[in-house]
């Protein structure tokens, strides 16, 4: 299994309701892009303090490395990023890893 894991800084205006409806539009471009297989997200737990201020989290999961890469070029994906994502994103980390 391969994992993309990203986590969020959304800018200060952004709600916590709407920020969580975004990262949910963003898991159903698993019904648009079939390398997707599985998803999930969430907000931080408060009472870790080493969050260095990232506040969501979002996981994909792939069959492989290159499903990942399928994904990363895909249109849909390429439209949300441009269209909902870019102008709300503070910060973000990108991890991608194979699962052991």
């Amino acid at each position: 299994m391969y994992k993309h894991i990203i986590l969020f800084k959304f800018s200060a205006s952004l709600s916590t309701t709407d920020a969580l409806d975004l990262l949910r539009q963003l898991g159903e471009l698993k019904a648009k892009i079939p390398e997707i297989k599985k998803y999930s997200y969430g907000l931080n737990d408060s009472d870790n303090l080493n969050n260095h201020g990232y506040q969501y989290a979002f996981v994909m999961e792939f069959d492989s490395k290159q499903d990942r890469d399928a994904y990363q070029i895909n249109p849909h994906h390429q439209a949300f990023i441009n269209e909902k994502l870019n102008s709300i994103i503070s910060e973000a980390i990108v991890f991608d890893m194979v699962t052991a």
